[in-house]
């Protein structure tokens, strides 16, 4: 007997794919967990069985194990051997049991579970498995429903929806859901050793109420339209209370009104930490090099050293520090490295400002300062001119040419110090950029996802 949906005009089939959609909806998005019971919606049409939880106060008891024992008996059946194996299961594992039906018997171990494989023609009348425990794993055991032997287990199967009965001990049950089950096995047990004994198998049956309590149960079981629907009704209300999908929506288009001042007091303070910090810093280290005997002493190599290291502080500018505290506020990944816009230029610069000083010097030296020395020595060696004119010459060319130097070497250093700062800005700027395009990119996906599920939610809801 088929599980398939008697659902007119491709009703049925939209209706698995809603609950399709939504399951495929969770495994897109983290954490990727699918809500519990959510995939056996997913698989209604293809599935052939429901499984029904039967929920006993314990595995290991004989009284509690009647009711399937007596439920499953084949009565008229020449082997009985397999009817013996299960009656005695409570002996063998406290573990839970699964029960399918199968042409033969067959016992198999999987992990905690023992699964019985039985030849019982109410098994495979009414195309149902079974699962028997006593805490039963609502989220994993896969039960389209649940049965409670007893008021006081019911609580153990909620929210998910479950039929209660009362097994109680009771000579003769009152009550629709009330019966023996252990009077009606008894019953059965004789009729089954000796076949002589149908009055009193007979009259276990009925005076158990065993029969009018299992024969609404079968009817429940065999309206599978009906389960479905009730358990895809209890899945989305269960979601919307584990979920809190509205919430989350919420919180998305909160945070999306926010986070323009965000940013925008992000880029005006990483813009004033730049100014405050790091470009005094700048000054500094330029003031440092702004010097004659530095200039005029340092080896080419050295000149070229102390430029690497203004290329060098650029990087404790503290901007990729500053756009990772962005992007892990924002629950962005953060960045292990940052492409800056001017990077290689600043440092490839180098060797261009250190051959224009050397020209800059050499070009002062020959063209201002040897000439005026050489012209004040051979004025002075003449005697025409007096010593203190020729030295003052001299000196002029000198104090002429360095101070042109020195000039030119502080303007050189000040427009790559601005160099150095508009690398900084322009990477605030793209980073700014960046975490802008980043943020609405995934918050506007992960919206669309809570969308689609709250939309896929309220059909189901009608359905």
């Amino acid at each position: 007997m088929g599980l398939h949906l008697k659902l007119s005009n491709g009703i049925g089939r939209r209706l698995m794919g809603n609950w399709s959609q939504l399951a495929q909806s969770y495994r897109a998005s983290a954490p990727r967990i699918v809500p519990a019971k959510l995939p056996l919606m997913e698989q209604a049409q293809k599935a052939q069985k429901i499984r029904c939880g039967v929920v006993l106060k314990s595995l290991s008891s004989e009284r509690d194990a009647a009711f399937l024992s007596a439920l499953l008996a084949d009565v008229y059946a020449t082997d009985q051997y397999w009817y013996r194996e299960f009656c005695s299961r409570y002996k063998n594992s406290a573990g839970p049991r699964l029960i399918k039906y199968a042409p033969s018997l067959d016992v198999q171990k999987e992990g905690l579970t023992t699964v019985y494989s039985l030849p019982s023609p109410w098994l495979q009348k009414h195309a149902v498995e079974l699962s028997e425990s006593d805490v039963p794993a609502t989220a994993t055991d896969d039960c389209h429903l649940y049965l409670s032997t007893s008021p006081e287990l019911t609580h153990l199967t909620r929210p998910w929806p479950s039929l209660q009965i009362t097994d109680s001990n009771l000579d003769t049950p009152l009550g629709s859901r009330e019966l023996n089950s252990f009077k009606a096995l008894t019953g059965i047990n004789k009729f089954v050793e000796n076949k002589q004994n149908v009055n009193e198998y007979l009259e276990s049956l009925e005076s158990s109420n065993f029969l009018n309590v299992t024969r609404k149960f079968e009817e429940q079981l065999d309206d599978k339209s009906r389960i479905l629907h009730t358990l895809g009704q209890v899945i989305v209300e269960n979601i919307y209370k584990t979920d809190k999908i509205t919430a989350d929506l919420q919180e998305f288009e909160s945070q999306r009104a926010s986070f323009d001042c965000v940013i925008d007091d992000w880029f005006t303070q990483a813009h004033a930490d730049l100014l405050s910090h790091f470009k005094p810093r700048l000054d500094k280290f330029v003031h440092d090099q702004l010097s004659v005997f530095r200039v005029y002493t340092y080896s080419e190599s050295k000149i070229e050293l102390k430029l690497r290291e203004l290329c060098d502080l650029s990087d404790t500018a503290g901007v990729m520090e500053r756009i990772n505290h962005l992007r892990g506020k924002l629950n962005l990944p953060l960045l292990v490295s940052f492409p800056r816009a001017n990077s290689d230029s600043l440092y490839n610069r180098v060797p261009i400002l250190h051959r224009n000083i050397n020209d800059l010097i050499y070009r002062q030296f020959f063209m201002l300062q040897l000439p005026l020395t050489t012209c004040a020595i051979c004025g002075s060696l003449s005697g025409q001119l007096s010593n203190y004119s020729m030295g003052s010459l001299a000196m002029l060319g000198i104090v002429l040419g360095t101070s042109r130097i020195m000039n030119r070497w502080s303007s050189m250093l000040r427009r790559f110090e601005d160099e150095i700062l508009e690398e900084k800005r322009l990477e605030i700027e793209n980073g700014k950029i960046s975490i802008k395009r980043e943020w609405l990119t995934e918050t506007a996906e992960r919206e669309s996802l809570l969308r689609d599920k709250i939309k896929l939610l309220e059909s189901l809801e009608k359905q």
